[in-house]
């Protein structure tokens, strides 16, 4: 940001004074003292006029050009851009602080200045441009939380997209990882129950070897699907890697989350697979670990053992639900 001079030109007239927003209403008359002192100011680009780390007790009125209000002094955070009319540094003046953030000239700008003296001078005297200043903040304000609930948001659909699997629109193993950790500790602390199931997709590479790798994109998808729709509120399933998904059931005993791995292995049993084109697929079947966490057990012992019941399942015969003891 530069900090170039700028140039004091010649005063304001009381005509041009009367045509911007913060002072509508008022007649020429009344605002004839003014011009001479609350000089106009041309600023290059790139100037610094306010900024958090001094106070200036001015503030500035856009009559030509453009400023920025950024959060950071190199600009990255920009929060908006005001053009002729609007005004900067009214809320350090009236709180007699510094300014909340940087302002920064965009282009050549010419720019009222009226001191904090002056300012607090025009309020005391004249409710009609009190009223034009508050609706001016006002109005700022509002676009500013506007702004604010739009990066809100995107930030969230942002975060949301970082713990979901692409494919299967299922948690991902990062979220699935940090998520058993705190289920494993509320366990701890209060005495709370915990299940998981480890799900396997039967013969998928000879799936996929067979069919291609689009068709078993979309048998993947659908068997995702599948346990999502018979999960019970609460429960929550990733994508552990691979053809493999995993299944986190809070206060759930080791026979309830039985229960749910016969209903989700049904379903995965029982589903139907289109190609793009509606073409009707080959389906698929799952094995299904199940472990309930014991009392003092680490989440890599927890996995382990629905693991191993898993391999069970696997080995004897696919298509069914084994249990850790």
């Amino acid at each position: 940001m530069m900090r170039a001079m700028h140039t004091i030109e010649a005063p304001v007239t009381p005509e041009a004074l009367s045509d911007l927003p913060l002072f509508q209403g008022e007649s020429v008359e009344e605002l004839s003292w003014l011009p001479p002192v609350c000089p106009a100011e041309t600023f290059p680009a790139g100037y610094l006029l306010l900024s958090p780390e001094r106070f200036a007790d001015c503030m500035y009125v856009v009559l030509d050009g453009e400023i920025q209000v950024q959060l950071d002094a190199k600009g990255e955070r920009i929060v908006t851009r005001l053009g002729a009319g609007h005004c900067v540094g009214e809320m350090s003046v009236i709180e007699a602080l510094p300014p909340s953030a940087y302002v920064v000239t965009v282009v050549p700008t010419r720019l009222l200045a009226i001191d904090g003296t002056t300012l607090r001078t025009i309020l005391s005297y004249s409710s009609r441009v009190a009223e034009n200043l508050l609706q001016m903040v006002c109005r700022r304000l509002r676009k500013d939380n506007l702004l604010l609930g739009r990066s809100l948001v995107e930030r969230d659909e942002l975060e949301a997209q970082a713990w979901v699997d692409a494919l299967t629109g299922l948690y991902n193993r990062h979220w699935f990882d940090q998520s058993l950790r705190v289920l494993i500790q509320h366990c701890r602390y209060r005495g709370a129950r915990l299940s998981l199931l480890m799900l396997d997709a039967d013969h998928f590479k000879q799936y996929n070897d067979t069919h291609g790798h689009l068709a078993g994109d979309l048998a993947l998808s659908t068997f995702a699907q599948a346990v999502r729709a018979h999960l019970r509120p609460g429960d929550h399933a990733a994508r552990y890697g691979g053809e493999e998904i995993a299944v986190l059931l809070p206060e759930a005993t080791l026979e309830e989350a039985s229960r749910v791995a016969q209903k989700v292995l049904t379903a995965v049993r029982e589903q139907t697979i289109h190609d793009r084109d509606g073409t009707p697929l080959p389906g698929i079947s799952a094995s299904i670990g199940v472990a309930q966490w014991q009392a003092g057990e680490s989440a890599a012992a927890l996995i382990a053992r629905a693991d191993g019941a898993l391999y069970l399942a696997k080995h004897a015969g696919r298509d069914q639900v084994c249990l850790a003891r």
